[in-house]
């Protein structure tokens, strides 16, 4: 396209239209002088006066949408759309199939416009799809890698708990007390008071680990922005065809975000204060020395004691914080 078409297609006030097109005020428009329309347009204000007779007067209606149309006497005059449609067109089919054309012949250089725009940024796109596959397939392994080292339990667990949004973790306490009866006897009561713990941090559809999922597939994309065109008169078939990828390419910035949250999440989730806090998520004592291993495996550090011992340590530190008798996960 021409530097000069270009000027017209983006033509947004008055003055540039009359500049463009050399507009003559003067002549009024109807269908004896009608000979064809050049172009639409759309101002920006309603500053562009109608030229179109309506029986003995001129419409003279200020618009933003209207058209440039040539008479036989080799002006240039405008005609708002409503005349045009409604007036100027309404009975004869000639005249209506030549805004009909110029319409779509517009829309089409619109389009290739749009389209050679996008194709002018295909090498920085091209690298862009390159470098979100590498994020999507790195989060793809890290997550395999965590989810591969947790426990069957723990780990349906979590899935389940993420599903419900439910990251608080609670467990309970008993303290004894002595009772005195009306009759002098004492027994024993056991009180149980909540206790909570820092929320789970992390969790998200990463635990189901799979490739893909973000609606389009980076490869497929690339591949189909390489095969675009690369000369600049494009065919109708060529435009739809490089529509299709500007739509999914359009997909980019929310996908990259998303990788980004995904990113994030695991990394909170594989910090110790947080894997720390797998064992708290069962009352069993052995599979929470399975969380404490794999805890430590996640985060490649050396288990320097026995896990049912770092399991019992914790639970004796809780009973003298609270001078506790017993310990239970809330129901």
């Amino acid at each position: 396209m021409s530097s000069d078409s270009l000027h017209i297609l983006n033509i947004k006030t008055y003055s540039q239209l009359c500049e463009s097109f050399d507009i003559n005020g003067d002549e009024p428009l109807s269908k004896d002088n009608f000979r064809c329309p050049i172009k639409s347009y759309r101002l920006l204000k309603q500053e562009a006066r109608c030229q179109y007779l309506r029986g003995q007067h001129i419409c003279g209606q200020e618009h933003l949408w209207g058209y440039v149309v040539e008479t036989k006497s080799n002006n240039k005059v405008l005609i708002g759309n409503c005349c045009a449609e409604k007036h100027l067109g309404i009975e004869d089919k000639d005249i209506k199939l030549a805004f009909s054309r110029l319409r779509k012949s517009e829309k089409l250089e619109a389009d290739r416009a749009k389209v050679r725009k996008f194709l002018a940024g295909r090498k920085e796109i091209e690298n862009r799809l390159g470098y979100l596959k590498q994020v999507a397939e790195s989060n793809f392994h890290e997550a395999s890698r965590i989810v591969e080292n947790l426990p069957g339990p723990i780990l349906k667990t979590l899935r389940d708990r993420w599903k419900r949004r439910s990251f608080d973790l609670t467990w309970e306490y008993s303290v004894r007390k002595e009772v005195k009866r009306e009759d002098g006897s004492t027994s024993t009561a056991e009180d149980w008071h909540l206790m909570d713990f820092r929320p789970l941090e992390g969790l998200g559809d990463w635990l189901t680990p799979r490739r893909g999922g973000w609606g389009i597939s980076f490869s497929a994309v690339g591949r189909r922005l390489n095969n675009l065109p690369t000369h600049l008169f494009l065919s109708e078939p060529e435009i739809k065809e490089a529509e299709e990828v500007i739509k999914q390419v359009s997909q980019l910035d929310k996908i990259e975000q998303e990788l980004v949250r995904q990113r994030k999440l695991m990394r909170n989730f594989c910090r110790k204060d947080n894997l720390d806090l797998l064992m708290q998520l069962t009352p069993n004592r052995k599979l929470r020395a399975d969380a404490v291993r794999a805890a430590h495996r996640i985060i490649g550090e050396d288990l320097r004691q026995d896990a049912s011992r770092v399991v019992d340590n914790f639970d004796d530190s809780l009973r003298r914080k609270y001078g506790a008798s017993g310990l239970r996960m809330a129901s």
